[in-house]
């Protein structure tokens, strides 16, 4: 039997002392579309977490910089394969960032909210274990 492969992904739980916690939805037209997600992707061969999390950030919010990369905050495993026999497992961290006052977003993203209360959680199009984390977090 053949061991099935993984890719790693990094997302980033951006904070902002007066707008909150950042969250990106995905366009209509992309993958998932209509999800409140969390920027970040895939790492690519050689890359760290660290430049992972840099590079998406650059991409899903052109003008934004990564600065540092805090604590693990959680793991999530796809429960459906991303390419044939090949998974995907998430790594949630708290990330510091410059985020300008005026956010932009890549094509992939259409929409922007900012999480400052456990009611400013999405009930809908979220995926648990973003909600999860958001719920720790303003606790």
């Amino acid at each position: 039997m053949s061991m099935k492969k993984f890719y790693v992904g990094v997302k980033a739980l951006i904070h902002d002392e007066s707008r909150g916690y950042l969250l990106i939805r995905r366009s209509q037209d992309d993958t998932n579309g209509g999800y409140w997600d969390l920027p970040g992707g895939r790492l690519d061969k050689d890359e760290s977490y660290e430049q992972a999390l840099a590079r998406e950030i650059a991409e899903e919010l052109p003008g934004s910089e990564f600065l540092s990369r805090g604590d693990l905050l959680g793991t999530h495993k796809l429960a459906f394969d991303v390419a044939p026999d090949t998974g995907l497992v998430l790594l949630f961290f708290d990330v510091e960032a410059s985020v300008p006052e005026k956010v932009s977003l890549s094509e992939e993203h259409d929409a922007v909210q900012w999480v400052v209360v456990k009611s400013d959680i999405p009930t809908e199009n979220i995926g648990d274990e973003i909600a999860t984390i958001l719920n720790n977090k303003l606790n």
